[in-house]
């Protein structure tokens, strides 16, 4: 009988979020009769209480409670008021009531809830509810310009409206930009900090006028506005114009009975108000689209439409260059030669007028058409593929590449390729790879066991393009058992039954056995739910953004009770899911007989609602909006029509404070604030139906449309802004359609659009980013139609796109003044289709042959690869077959971007104004310096989390066949030999011919007469005690007697079994861990009548403990000796032990502690990687150690290379972490890296430094960056901010900090003012204290860097405070090592004499007589292979010999203490549904979490280190590995589904905010931010897997930047029971 396993779905009847519970299997089954309400986490009892009671913005007061109300109470017996004079009314509106009445702003009034009234779930108030003294607010004071749009034409006579509201005095200044500055203007503007006013004022521009008006004010009302500036502004310039309400006499408000408004910083007193406007006085029209990666423009006159010929163009660069400089011929238009990328902005000059198209602001916005696909649109086009979607560290990696060009392209045509890691570090760098046959190219790459995990990058360079492409190495085991289940059904209200729907899963071998009775099955679930979808209807919403979308989480688990291999998911659907679209999404996890899991992912859709509201905003003016509606029924794509449907208008006016920290849509109806404007009844029609609103309130508001039957609705925000300085939002999309789905070639394609008549109308038809035809059109009707003829050249598909202008002059405030559109013509060509014809056997033994026979129906000759893999590693991650034909002929995305000036057209001037303002006069102010550089160390070491041994555990189960070629015919036959291993294998095919493309794919199953399963650990620990188990599984009948043979550290093992049939039998073998570190194997032999079978286990042997280490240093006068005895080594385990022997003439600086330090920094984040590699660019003058030099020198190139793949940002600015956003302090040190670097001969790509070059000059005006440094390198580097230097050392210079004054001496040094800088420098101290406490670098030695700078020597006194520093023992950051590196090796440093000197060395009595070379001579590992005792150095010179011994080691016996220092760390262990378990003791195959929590006791720490090594028994769970690809929680989102609500409904696996995670066989690191207080919990998937008896090594977190923060929590024993 099969297993009924039941989960409970538990629907909270709260609005906000759904609440769900994790309970044990019996305690489900026995509450399952509950009812709903009472289905809550264990104990919770839920309460009605209120949130708040207070007036909203509109006048009403508004009681807000903490769930949905029942509205079928009598609220006027459950509602008091005091104090009002007249009735009320009241709303009951989801959670809040809002009571409307006659209330006076001057009286307070009481309101009273009675404790009896209910909310939804049947809970009421505990007790009555009274809140005192309740007043009506007053809105706060505010200005705005009627929009934020920039162009002002010359018909609007330089006039402009702007809105008050409770101001009664506003000052208006306005400032002038000219032209040969709107660079700096634009970056400024561009700025996200905002425009910096008195760089503006100061450097930029004039004050051309300033004055303060008197205006009217009505209470709580907007009044319109105007200025006239035509005293004022010409249109020879950019004008900044601001008005500000300064001081409690410029606000009608009283402050001492509405409290404190907001307020905008000080100017002379508060400032209450402000609104800033840009404006540019012209009517040059500029539309422009890139056209193969140019420009193509086209200037029209505003009011006009008419072409403006001979206009003067400027392209201008982000650094003030002019690009190139044109003339618009008679039609208006020009095409620029110039590549976009390097475009900042277009000037234009037309007569006495000029215009800007800054591009950054000007593109227009295609998002809501058809727009997406591809997005390389080059004539190169590169495929890449692996052939499989994760590798275990140590597995080999097969790429294929397929070219394709435009032009035909030879065979053997080289390209390189680069692989990165995930913490940018390259391994591979540039490799050459020439053979291909066809285009189609094959290699490998091979990878380390001691590899970081995660998500690798494969860059590949090809005919200057570069693609990259994301490959993942993961600690993870191939599933051994395949679990299916049917995907494909579509499930609906139809399969309900008694409530539930039943999902069946399927479990059994991939060799074919049956999974054993009493197997663990589980399941970690959610519950999504699902958006509609339309192909015929694209444009219509069918979400509400202002409601919660339901999603559940919980995990459930039982066991397969009979042979029949099946368990059914019963999902129960109580009556609110039955009209709820959904996804089942679950990781499915089931038990093997050897306690390990496999793991997919399965997702279900349900579909219980048939028909869903659609809602598309089209038009909105002022207090007016329009929306079309549609009823769609998704299963046929067709509207329902007849249908009544209810409509609702929400509001919440605008407030500053209160919108900018709940912008929130979701919350938006239960909002406070929130009122319901009007609602009505409307019929859905067979075509969309329009809605029109038309009374909008002020502020935010949101048109909603229900379908009440279903209770499913749609709607969108519309924003009325008339203060804020905000945009309508005025819709501008082009209503246009092409009329068929798919054209052949020579089809006609009609396209239709509307548009006012009189309008322009440009058309365009665009491939690859490509303009193949463009045409103007004068639309004489509204309705409008082009007929296109499909090309050949249109496959697979092209784009129209129109954009309809209208005259300013006539434009009418409900048209937008430019309307724009695109859809796409998707064109077939079955000709390029290669079906392929795959013939073989099904079924294999293993180790046996295999003939594969390839053909394709279409007869032609093709170019092949063939490749098999384990099908447990491909459905871990559900591979998909290659499929070029896919890539090559996929839809591409529309490329041709559009820019142009309309939208930034300033609305037309209106006369119907309270106040005018009338203009004439001008004058200015200033800012300050910042420049704080945080500096960090380093405690962790890269080793903690590297093994001994380099035995490959798991078998890389593929074969792999490069490209071959077929016979004329396209027949091919391939041999190959499959593995060792029982399970099944899946068969790929990729073939091309010429441009024509196919794959293929087919299972093979590899299995015999009886299987045999062996498992042993991951990895082992000397100590361990441990079991093997061998299981075997008849497929046959009849096996009968067998024997086992285990052979294991030189010992023999034999059992004999009797297999009976239908049955597996285990045997169980009980073993020891070799005593030393390194590579140990087991071999196995299975011996039957009927089958015999061997295999082999590769196991690498570690211990539980970290390295300790050893270091002496003396001096060997003239015949004396140092000994060094095997007894040193006593305590270390055999193998662990790593030993350096130095020799040397010279007393070294004695900083070789603080080099090493540097040399095994782990290089992670970007101050990190940035510290190490500026060290390292001048260890060479500290070392003669040719490793460590050679070590230095590999380290920068890496790091420039890690720089370079994984940090840089498109902006020229670098990311702290891989992958996330810009740091700027950061990027200005690995910036000042990049440049030494450059300077000393190592290669730094051009691309990067010049972006690097581009980046440090836009942040030079900033005051968030280390400015003076900023300068530094600028001068550095020959690109010098001369005017920015004299404003610093003008204003600034008496304030800033000493180091900051020799740093911008040492700039002006750098440009040729030497003489200055050392007059300046003369005056200054030479050392500076340093700060405790403080992260900042040493500034001595940055001194002592730029005096060498400036003076071109050093000065002795400070170099030898630096030395003394860097000889102490005191705690020093990365910064402070690799300054005083730098500095100590600057030109100042003084050589030592190098002497070769002569010394004996007696290794175990056997004498060599050696010499020094340069002065120096390093022994590594001496001795210990050999198992050496003795080693005598002898001085046989007349001189001192100095001798420095290091060594380090394994320790046997380790003293393991709990420690916290600033950090404290605790540890639990939990069951899968979070109740806490002792793990002592384990049985086999039992899933549980480690949990860990880290808590700072003070300061934050933003980079700290984890460290988790497992006992051998345990592993991780293969959703835990996971995470590495998932991206963090392993819950599997359905392809193409829409993204749920960020909320946790569950326990989840996820690591919180972590930066990276590492994790290998048996241990885990994460790196993470902890902040004062914070509780960070760190959750670890794990299974007990192998029976024996084991040590939990202890768990250690530390700051990795300060060692005064750190814990240790020790381990102990553990026990797998079997």
């Amino acid at each position: 009988m099969k297993k009924i396993l039941k989960l409970i779905f538990i629907l909270s009847l709260l609005t906000i979020a759904f609440v769900a519970c994790k309970k044990d299997k019996e305690k489900q089954q026995a509450d399952s009769s509950q009812s709903e309400t009472n289905q809550g986490y264990d104990g919770y009892q839920q309460v009605l209480y209120v949130n708040a009671a207070k007036f909203n913005i509109s006048g009403d007061m508004v009681v807000l409670f903490s769930e949905e109300l029942d509205k079928n109470q009598d609220f006027k017996k459950l509602v008091e008021v005091e104090g009002l004079d007249g009735d009320i009314t009241i709303m009951p509106f989801l959670n809040k009531l809002i009571i409307k009445g006659d209330f006076k702003k001057d009286n307070p009034y009481n309101v009273k809830v009675s404790k009896d009234i209910k909310g939804v779930s049947g809970t009421s108030l505990t007790d009555d509810f009274i809140k005192y003294n309740l007043y009506v607010g007053k809105k706060d004071p505010s200005l705005s310009f009627a929009d934020s749009r920039n162009v002002l034409p010359s018909i609007n006579n330089k006039k402009i409206n702007f809105n008050s509201v409770n101001i009664s005095k506003v000052k208006l200044e306005v400032i002038k930009v000219y032209t040969n500055n709107i660079t700096q203007y634009l970056k400024l503007y561009s700025n996200e900090y905002g425009i910096n006013e008195w760089e503006l004022k100061d450097d930029l521009g004039d004050v051309i006028f300033t004055k303060e008006y008197e205006i009217d004010s009505k209470e709580d009302q907007i009044v319109k506005n105007s200025i006239d500036l035509s005293n004022t502004i010409d249109t020879k310039g950019i004008y900044y114009v601001k008005l500000s309400a300064i001081g409690q006499d410029s606000i009608d408000y009283d402050i001492e009975k509405y409290g404190e408004p907001n307020s905008f910083g000080y100017d002379s007193d508060v400032i209450y108000a402000r609104a800033e406007k840009t404006i540019i006085l012209s009517d040059i029209g500029i539309v422009a689209n890139s056209n193969n990666s140019k420009l193509d423009l086209k200037l029209l006159n505003l009011n006009t439409l008419n072409p403006i010929p001979n206009a003067r163009l400027e392209f201008i660069s982000s650094k003030n260059q002019t690009l190139e400089e044109g003339i618009t011929n008679s039609n208006g238009e020009y095409k620029s030669k110039t590549n976009l990328d390097n475009v900042f902005y277009v000037l234009v000059k037309s007569g006495n007028e000029f215009n800007v198209l800054y591009l950054a602001g000007s593109k227009i916005n295609y998002s809501d058409f058809d727009i997406g696909g591809s997005l390389d649109g080059s004539d190169l086009k590169l495929y890449t593929y692996t052939d499989k979607g994760y590798y275990r560290p140590g597995d080999e990696i097969n790429v294929s590449l397929i070219a394709r060009s435009k032009e035909k392209m030879n065979d053997n045509q080289p390209f390189e390729y680069s692989f990165t890691g995930p913490d940018g570090s390259t391994k591979i760098n540039n490799e050459i790879v020439k053979e291909s046959k066809n285009g189609f190219y094959t290699f490998k790459i091979k990878t380390d066991m001691n590899d970081l995990t995660g998500a690798w990058t494969l860059s590949i360079k090809f005919g200057g393009k570069e693609i990259t492409q994301k490959v993942f190495i993961e600690s993870k085991i191939a599933n051994t058992i395949a679990i299916d289940a049917d995907e494909d059904k579509i499930y609906s209200k139809a399969d309900i039954k008694n409530g539930a729907i039943d999902f069946k899963f399927s479990f059994k071998y991939l060799s074919g056995a049956k999974v054993d009775k009493d197997s663990n099955v589980n399941f970690d679930y959610n519950v999504i739910e699902r958006e509609p979808r339309s192909k015929k209807y694209k444009n219509f919403v069918f979400v509400n953004p202002s409601n919660y979308k339901y999603q559940f989480r919980n995990f459930a688990e039982t066991t397969l009770d009979d042979g029949s291999g099946e368990v059914n998911l019963k999902l129960d659907m109580p009556d609110a899911l039955q009209n709820k679209n959904l996804y089942l999404s679950t990781i499915v996890n089931v038990s093997d007989t050897n306690g390990r899991y496999s793991t997919e992912n399965k997702v279900f859709q349900i579909i219980n609602r048939e028909n869903s509201v659609g809602v598309q905003k089209v038009s909105q003016n002022e207090n007016e909006a329009s929306v079309k509606y549609i009823l769609l029924n998704e299963k046929t794509d067709s509207l329902v029509a007849g249908k009544k449907l209810k409509y609702r208008v929400y509001n919440k006016e605008f407030n500053w404070w209160y919108d900018y920290y709940n912008d929130d849509e979701r919350s938006f109806k239960e909002n406070i604030e929130t009122v319901l404007l009007e609602e009505g009844e409307i019929t859905s029609g067979s075509s969309p139906e329009l809605l029109k609103v038309n009374k909008l309130g002020d502020g935010t508001n949101f048109i909603e449309i229900e379908d009440e039957e279903t209770g499913h609705s749609s709607g969108v925000f519309v924003y009325n802004y008339h203060y804020g300085d905000k945009k309508h939002g005025t819709i501008e999309n082009l209503n246009i359609t092409a009329d068929k789905e798919k054209y052949n070639i020579g089809d006609i394609a009609k396209i239709k659009y509307s548009g006012a008549v009189g309008s322009k109308a440009l058309v365009t038809i665009e491939k690859d980013g490509k303009i193949i035809k463009e045409y103007w059109k004068t639309l004489t009707v509204k309705d409008n139609e082009e007929t296109i003829v499909i090309e050949k050249d249109f496959f697979p598909n092209a784009y129209v796109s129109i954009s309809v202008f209208q005259k300013y002059v006539d434009k009418q405030n409900d048209r937008p003044l430019r309307l724009y559109g695109s859809v796409p013509l998707m064109v077939e060509d079955k000709s390029r289709i290669l079906t392929l014809q795959v013939d073989t056997k099904t079924e294999v033994l293993p180790g046996g042959d295999l003939k594969i026979k390839l053909s394709n129906k279409e007869n032609k000759k093709m170019y092949y690869e063939v490749f098999l893999v384990d099908e447990g590693v491909l459905r871990m991650t559900d591979y998909i077959k290659p499929d070029p034909y896919k890539f090559f002929y996929e839809k591409r995305a529309k490329l041709v971007q559009s820019y142009d000036n309309f939208s930034n057209i300033i609305e037309r001037y209106s006369d119907k104004v309270a106040n005018r303002l009338k203009t004439g006069g001008g004058d200015a102010e200033e800012d300050a310096l910042a420049n704080p550089m945080i500096t960090k160390e380093a405690a962790y070491k890269k080793e903690d989390m590297q093994l001994f041994g380099d035995a490959q555990r798991f078998a890389n189960l593929t074969i792999f066949r490069g490209v071959a070629e077929s016979d004329e015919n396209g027949n091919a036959t391939v041999d190959v030999k499959l593995p060792n291993f029982f399970g099944r294998m899946r068969l790929f095919v990729v073939a091309v011919s010429d441009e024509s493309y196919g794959s293929a794919e087919k299972s093979i199953s590899v299995k015999a007469p009886v299987i045999v399963e062996t498992s042993a650990p991951r990895v082992l620990k000397v100590g361990d005690k441990f079991t093997v188990p061998v299981t075997l599984f008849p497929i046959e009948k009849a096996i009968g007697n067998s024997e086992i043979t285990l052979t294991y550290n030189g010992k023999t093992y034999n059992k004999k079994v009797n297999v009976k049939d239908g049955k597996s039998e285990k045997v169980l073998f009980e073993l020891e861990a070799p005593k030393q570190v390194g590579t140990t194997k087991i071999d196995i032999d299975f011996k039957s009548s009927k089958y015999s079978y061997k295999d082999t286990i590769n196991l690498n042997v570690d211990t539980n403990y970290p390295y300790q280490y050893s270091e002496k240093s003396i001096v060997l006068e003239p015949n004396q000796e140092f000994t060094l005895s095997a007894a040193e080594y006593k305590d270390f385990i055999n193998g662990s032990v790593k030993s350096k022997l130095v020799l040397s003439s010279y007393q070294k600086l004695g900083i070789e502690k603080l080099i090493k330090s540097l040399l095994d920094y782990p290089y992670i984040c970007l101050e990190q990687i940035s510290s190490k590699g500026m060290a390292m660019l001048y260890i060479d003058n500290l070392t003669t150690d040719p490793i460590e030099k050679n070590d230095a020198k590999n380290e920068i190139n890496t790091i420039i290379g890690k720089l370079n793949n994984n940090y840089q940002l498109r902006n020229g600015a670098f990311a702290y972490w891989p992958g996330s956003q810009e740091e700027g302090i950061s990027t200005v040190y690995a910036i000042r890296f990049l440049i030494e670097a450059k300077e000393k001969g190592y290669y730094v790509p051009e691309t990067m430094f010049e972006k690097s070059k581009e980046y440090l000059n836009s942040i030079a005006m900033r005051t968030d960056v280390p400015k003076i440094e900023v300068l530094y390198l600028l001068a550095a580097i020959g690109d010098p901010n001369v005017s920015e230097m004299n404003i610093v050392f003008d204003r600034y210079y008496k304030n800033i900090s000493v180091v900051e004054k020799w740093r911008l001496l040492a700039a002006y040094s750098k440009i040729g003012e030497k003489d200055f800088a050392r007059k300046e420098a003369d005056k200054l101290p030479r050392k500076a204290e340093r700060k405790d406490g403080s992260y900042y670098a040493d500034d001595n030695a940055e001194i002592l860097k730029y005096y060498t700078v400036i003076y071109g020597t050093a000065d002795a006194e400070l170099y030898n405070s630096v030395l003394v520093m860097a000889k102490s023992d005191a705690w020093l950051t990365t910064y402070e090592k690799a300054n005083i590196v730098q500095a100590l090796a600057g030109d100042g440093k003084v050589s030592p004499e190098k002497k070769n000197l002569s010394f004996k060395l007696i290794v175990d009595g056997k004498e060599q007589n050696l010499e020094l070379k340069d002065g120096e001579y390093a022994f590594r590992n001496l001795g210990i292979k050999e198992n050496t005792k003795k080693i005598v150095i002898k001085n046989t010179s007349s001189s001192k010999l100095y001798v420095n011994s290091f060594y380090k080691g394994k320790p046997v016996k380790y003293d393991e203490k709990d420690e916290s220092k600033n950090i404290t760390i605790t540890r639990k262990f939990v069951d899968m549904a979070g109740k806490e378990i002792d793990v002592k003791s384990l049985k086999a195959g039992t899933r549980f979490k480690m949990i860990l929590t880290s808590k700072l006791a003070n300061a934050d720490s933003p980079d700290i280190s984890l460290l988790q090594i497992l006992p051998s028994g345990w592993e991780f769970d293969n959703t835990q590995a996971n995470i590495q690809s998932a991206g963090g929680d392993m819950i599997p989102v359905p392809e193409n589904a829409e993204e749920v609500d960020n909320q946790e409904y569950g326990e989840s696996s996820s690591p919180n905010n972590v930066n990276y995670v590492d994790i290998k066989d048996d241990r885990v690191a994460y790196f993470y931010p902890l902040y004062s207080g914070e509780d960070k919990v760190i959750e670890i998937n794990l299974i007990a897997v192998t029976p024996g008896t084991y040590r939990l090594p202890g768990t250690k977190v530390e700051s990795m930047y300060n060692n005064n923060y750190r814990a240790y929590l020790k381990g102990f024993e553990v026990k797998v029971k079997e």
